[in-house]
């Protein structure tokens, strides 16, 4: 039992950041209610093969997460809690393998392992991409596991199935960012000069499954919809998307360190100072061992899921949810190390831990209970026009002024919405709804004796009617 602590006491911790009030919130625009919607038509169809959105072939994503959303929602029903739950799940299995991770490579140092899994816990950025019905924290643990058995495997070679049997599963999770993992072992790799896993049969068998697992889906597809699919889904959801901002995207590099510093401290800190220790490691290897370069791999990684992704023409800060499991196993690292080479002061280390996360702490509790990342103000708002939406008039069309986001007044009243812009000469029709900005609203005294059945403090919705 006193080896089973660390694990278990960081999955009761997990749990309580991933789960509580997981449903409390309106599914989100762009990707929540997409998905959501996605989902919902497949229940509607009786198909969980080939997607739609609103009549329309979906080929965006991979389905591994929808028939886990599916199997949620024939549990717990349709709603919120049951679309993100797999997720809050894959966020809790992250945190697991972070744990079991430095435990490896830190000689089953628990300390170590309990603090590296404290830091990706409390690290708002990783709990607000679990607490969302997204692809990322999943495709994030499929890397993870992958990356575990390939440091097991080292050791029991038979562990080398699970490396392309868990990147098999993050392809089917999301596409081509499943084969991270190879890039990322292949680091773990240089770092050590260990290549012999390469020659190693049970990688290979497990290569081959990881494959029987990812193909046939991906066949299926193929041979129903043929090249509008592979058109789609790589050319356009890959390869456009990393070369071209098709997204409109403003986020930079500089934003989003900025919103890291902002938001997430002490996060960025904490990768200068595991750098600087990572020289003080080197220069006192014959202490340390080869300790010194697991934590040059774990920052390796990083670098490398941050420049990879920095490099994308259209940028989201989702994207970069890999990269913090890495950060959490440098922090623990580096805590091992010093514990390793200070002896008689190891009070310091010890207070610089508690210090980190200390600060932590004020930062992940801030972002569970007043959440700010992947959060869109006027959700409420959307949320209640599109239940209102949806059980009025359904035979209206609906138009939206002045406001971008329409996937989740489009997922809460399951109807279709347009884009509505006065400079295009397009009158709406009559009678019809139209949704537009409050103060838009308020300061247009025209609109002012129109019906308005729903006035919050981001969104108004009026009926357009005949004057009769």
């Amino acid at each position: 039992m006193k080896k089973l602590w660390p694990p278990v006491l960081l999955i009761v911790l997990a749990s309580l950041f991933y789960f509580i009030n997981l449903g409390q919130r309106p599914l989100e625009d762009y990707d929540e209610a997409t998905y959501a919607s996605v989902l919902k038509s497949s229940f509607e169809r009786n198909d969980f093969l080939s997607f739609e959105y609103f009549g329309q072939n979906w080929f965006e994503k991979p389905p591994l997460y929808f028939w886990l959303a599916a199997a949620s929602v024939k549990v717990l029903g349709f709603n919120e809690f049951a679309v993100r739950f797999p997720s809050a799940i894959f966020g809790v299995i992250s945190i697991l393998l972070t744990c079991l991770i430095t435990l490896e490579l830190s000689r089953k140092d628990r300390p170590s392992a309990v603090f590296a899994g404290i830091i990706l816990v409390l690290m708002p950025f990783f709990t607000a991409a679990t607490r969302n019905m997204r692809l990322d924290v999943p495709v994030t643990a499929c890397i993870l596991a992958a990356l575990y058995f390939y440091l097991v495997g080292i050791k029991k070679e038979k562990f080398l199935l699970g490396v392309g049997l868990n990147i098999g599963l993050g392809v089917l999770t999301k596409s081509i960012i499943g084969l991270l993992a190879a890039p990322i072992i292949l680091i773990w790799s240089a770092t050590t000069q260990n290549w012999r896993w390469l020659k190693n049969k049970f990688f290979w068998l497990g290569s081959l499954a990881g494959f029987l697992i990812a193909a046939p889906w991906h066949i299926y597809q193929s041979q129903k919809f043929g090249g509008a699919f592979w058109n789609d889904y790589l050319g356009y959801h890959v390869f456009s998307r990393y070369s071209g901002n098709i997204l409109g995207s403003k986020i930079t590099v500089g934003y989003y360190l900025h919103s890291l510093w902002k938001l997430s401290q002490p996060t960025i800190p904490l990768i200068l100072v595991c750098a600087i220790l990572l020289i003080v490691f080197i220069k006192n290897r014959k202490k340390i061992g080869v300790m010194w370069t697991h934590l040059l791999a774990a920052l390796a990684s990083v670098i490398f899921i941050f420049i990879l992704f920095s490099l994308s023409q259209t940028k989201l800060i989702t994207y970069y949810t890999p990269l913090y499991p890495f950060v959490a196993l440098a922090g623990g690292l580096a805590y091992f190390g010093l514990r390793q080479l200070i002896i008689r002061r190891r009070f310091w280390v010890h207070l610089a831990a508690v210090i980190t996360i200390a600060t932590l702490i004020y930062y992940g509790l801030s972002e569970l209970v007043y959440p700010q990342i992947y959060v869109t103000r006027a959700a409420a708002d959307e949320k209640a026009i599109g239940l209102y939406l949806g059980q009025h008039r359904a035979d209206e069309e609906i138009n939206i002024f002045n406001w971008n986001h329409h996937n989740t007044i489009r997922y809460y009243s399951g109807r279709l919405t347009d884009s509505l812009q006065f400079n295009t000469g397009r009158q709406p029709h009559i009678p019809s709804w139209l949704i537009m900005p409050t103060d838009v609203f308020e300061l247009n005294q025209q609109l002012a004796p129109l019906a308005a059945p729903y006035r919050g403090e981001y969104l108004t919705l009026v009926h357009l009617a005949d004057e009769k």
